[in-house]
């Protein structure tokens, strides 16, 4: 099966992109509606993964603090860079 064919349809909450629109993460919101299909979600990340995507999943609303400290540590291991010389 063709890269087309799998990701045909395939529908995200959130694309975090960079300023060059390079995928930083994919992040997904599971509210109630994700109930009973984790194993769907878990094959779909593992897709995602294996094309080379992150997906951040979070079951509530992550507050800003939060979805910020688990893009910094994305990006800190993506680049290899010390967390404590990104901006603030």
């Amino acid at each position: 099966m063709g890269k087309q064919k799998r990701f045909d349809r395939k529908v995200a909450d959130f694309v975090l992109c960079s300023q060059q629109l390079n995928v930083i993460a994919i992040i997904e919101l599971d509210d109630r509606s994700h109930a009973g299909r984790e194993r769907h979600d878990k094959e779909r990340d593992a897709m995602l993964r294996l094309a080379g995507y992150v997906t951040l999943r979070y079951v509530n609303f992550p507050t800003q603090q939060a979805l910020r400290a688990d893009v910094e540590q994305l990006l800190v291991q993506k680049a290899g860079v010390k967390a404590s010389t990104l901006p603030a």
